[in-house]
């Protein structure tokens, strides 16, 4: 098993952007949204999990403990063989806190569906069916300030988070616990055959959807000229 990461400088960068007589309220304001910096994130790329079948825990470290985090993400491809079965079947990517441990926040096939859902403490259906032999964007993200889930199936990753369509939230669930392990797991031995590929986790400000763009030149130039006209008005 290989895990590589890929971690942005940690620190903010910002654009500085020089003016004088930046001396009222509104045109500081204004400075203060033109000059944000933007602090960058990591993502986790790990292995393929192929070829799961019946009772299975396939646990990889991260290689680091993700703790009080607004957003984390694992992003997955799921491909199940057919025919797919739904008796006494789950399979599902999860987040784990150590190697093996169960009950975190997942993703995917729920006990006796056919369709994916939220796990954790129970589940939360989506009401997107599970279609055989197609692969499957899964995109779960958490919450662990607030021990909210959210699940996208198939999400069009070139839009911002904002704009893609949310196919399940769940409120319940060891969510905030501690993430250091991500698993692909399943708990009974008629399981389909399933692959997971692909398998990221973003955090730290790090998002597997369309970034919004930062403020380009042309608009802070933008805001000081709105500045200088507050400024002339008073």
């Amino acid at each position: 098993m290989s895990v590589s990461v890929r971690i942005g400088s940690g620190e903010n960068q910002t654009q500085n952007t020089m003016m004088q007589n930046k001396t009222t309220k509104g045109v500081s304001a204004l400075f203060a949204v033109a000059m944000m910096g933007v602090t960058h994130g990591a993502v986790i790329n790990l292995s393929d999990s192929l070829d799961n079948i019946g009772a299975y825990n396939v646990s990889q470290d991260l290689g680091v403990t993700i703790t009080g985090d607004s957003a984390v993400y694992v992003v997955a491809t799921m491909t199940f063989d057919a025919p797919l079965t739904s008796s006494d079947s789950f399979n599902i990517i999860e987040f784990g806190s150590t190697a093996g441990d169960t009950g975190h926040a997942g993703a995917g096939q729920g006990f006796g569906n056919t369709e994916f859902v939220i796990s954790g403490a129970g589940k939360t259906l989506s009401g997107v069916t599970i279609t055989p032999g197609v692969a499957h964007l899964v995109v779960l993200k958490v919450d662990q300030t607030t021990d909210l889930a959210t699940l996208w199936i198939d999400p069009n990753l070139s839009l911002a988070e904002v704009g893609a369509l949310q196919d399940a939230t769940r409120t319940t669930g060891g969510y905030s616990d501690d993430i250091s392990f991500v698993k692909a797991r399943g708990g009974n031995s008629n399981n389909n055959t399933v692959d997971y590929t692909g398998i990221s986790v973003y955090y730290g400000g790090d998002t597997p959807f369309a970034a919004i763009p930062e403020p380009s030149s042309s608009l802070m130039l933008g805001l000081c000229g709105i500045g200088l006209v507050l400024k002339r008005r008073r």
